[in-house]
């Protein structure tokens, strides 16, 4: 059976990815604005930080799922 420190590190890992991403957007985790972000600000370095979001989650899911798979 698992502990439940395994079921909650996911919830953690998304729950941290999400507000990076919503970061990179130019925007708080509530989805409100955040101050002074541009658009050009948003269309390169927050895309860059949105990438490597995407990145890491896809990462991240497909060693959740090999995890699975062995068990």
């Amino acid at each position: 059976m698992k502990h439940w420190t395994d079921l909650l590190a996911p919830l953690f890992f998304y729950l941290i990815a999400l507000w990076f991403f919503r970061f990179g957007q130019g925007r708080d985790i509530m989805g409100n604005p955040r101050p002074g972000v541009t658009d050009t600000w948003r269309n390169t370095t927050g895309r860059t930080i949105r990438r490597v979001v995407i990145l890491f989650a896809a990462a991240y899911t497909a060693l959740l799922f090999l995890n699975l798979r062995s068990a």
